[in-house]
């Protein structure tokens, strides 16, 4: 005697997949580093470097500056396209 269908077991286990695949999702880490040096916060918005120098002297990013080394937080960046947004 079989206590559950076989239709409903197929459609349980779908729900717990698809469940279990929005929670992979939500904890699936961002392959670009937290701190950002120009050239690659430059790919990351999709810019040649030369144009994402033009966009930090318009400060629109608060940066870090060690010597020669700029760093841009990745929060930054995003917030600042947010803001940019129309």
């Amino acid at each position: 005697m079989q206590l559950f269908s076989d239709d409903f077991l197929e459609q349980l286990a779908e729900r717990v997949a698809a469940r279990v695949l929005r929670q992979i999702d939500k904890t699936k880490a961002t392959p670009w580093p937290e701190y950002m040096p120009i050239e690659t916060a430059a790919r990351y918005i999709g810019h040649s470097k030369r144009s994402f120098e033009y966009l930090l002297a318009k400060n629109l990013f608060p940066v870090i500056r060690r010597d020669r080394l700029i760093l841009i937080h990745r929060k930054d960046i995003d917030a600042a396209l947010e803001r940019l947004k129309q």
